[in-house]
């Protein structure tokens, strides 16, 4: 039941009484910052979950999302490394980036998802900024990226140079656009 009436608080709010609870008003509400912090074994069912959902939101249907279950599964042999790193608000993961080396000082960026309901918050380009500093502290050279169609536009917003495109390990004939990045202070 929804009923426009006056909140259980002192002011001049009005709020709208959902399933029985009254939303905080903004003015009220604390937020807290995101706080960053590496990923371990026990996080692996959580992000795999995490990707999986976000992954859907761009509304691929179920055959899509099962072929590319493998890809998206986070073992948790990558996260004993200290390669990925988790974006928490409130005490829940709402996305996390993962990095594996390839050689030559070049790494690739094997995951980079954000919760559906956070995304165009800034989470991503937050997780994506630490990524680079990690890179950098590891004297990383570049970074390369096998995206997602549908978040090409945001590569090319974080200053992605297009390198062309590469088959999709999961759906045959399918192909994802491929960026780079140069990792700032580093020798090129």
């Amino acid at each position: 039941a929804v009923a426009v009436t006056m909140p259980p608080w002192s002011g001049p709010h009005e709020a709208l009484l959902v399933d029985g609870a009254w939303p905080v008003p903004a003015e009220d509400r604390v937020v807290s910052a995101p706080t960053l912090r590496a990923g371990g074994p026990a996080d692996a069912d959580a992000l795999t979950s995490l990707a999986f959902r976000s992954k859907a939101f761009w509304r691929y249907d179920n055959a899509f999302m099962e072929a590319c279950r493998d890809e998206l599964c986070v073992a948790p042999a990558l996260l004993r490394d200290g390669l990925v790193q988790l974006l928490e608000l409130d005490g829940q993961i709402v996305g996390f980036a993962g990095i594996e080396p390839l050689a030559d000082g070049v790494w690739d960026l094997s995951h980079l998802f954000v919760a559906p309901d956070r995304v165009g918050h800034g989470h991503g380009a937050r997780l994506f900024q630490a990524v680079l500093l990690q890179l950098r502290a590891n004297g990383a050279r570049r970074l390369a990226v096998q995206a997602d169609p549908q978040a090409g536009p945001f590569y090319a917003r974080m200053g992605g140079r297009p390198t062309g495109t590469a088959p999709s390990r999961s759906i045959p004939g399918r192909q994802l656009p491929c960026y780079e990045f140069v990792v700032e202070g580093a020798s090129a």
